[in-house]
């Protein structure tokens, strides 16, 4: 699982993609881009999904966005 990741350093301001593991298909889905809003140090992100609401998620489900 670790020997394919790729090493990235996520900032406040990036854009990043969701992964969605969705059972029902089967497929890898990638739901954004998203603004980060907060790096936290524990290995999680805040993003900004709308106007109003923000996701704490780990960086394991996100991806590098452009």
């Amino acid at each position: 699982k670790n020997k394919n990741r790729i090493n990235h350093v996520y900032k406040k301001g990036d854009l990043v993609f969701l992964i969605d593991n969705n059972i029902k298909c089967k497929l890898k889905c990638h739901i954004g881009p998203f603004k980060i809003v907060t790096v936290h140090s524990n290995g999680t992100i805040t993003i900004q999904c709308s106007a109003r609401v923000k996701e704490h998620v780990n960086i394991h489900r996100l991806h590098p966005g452009s």
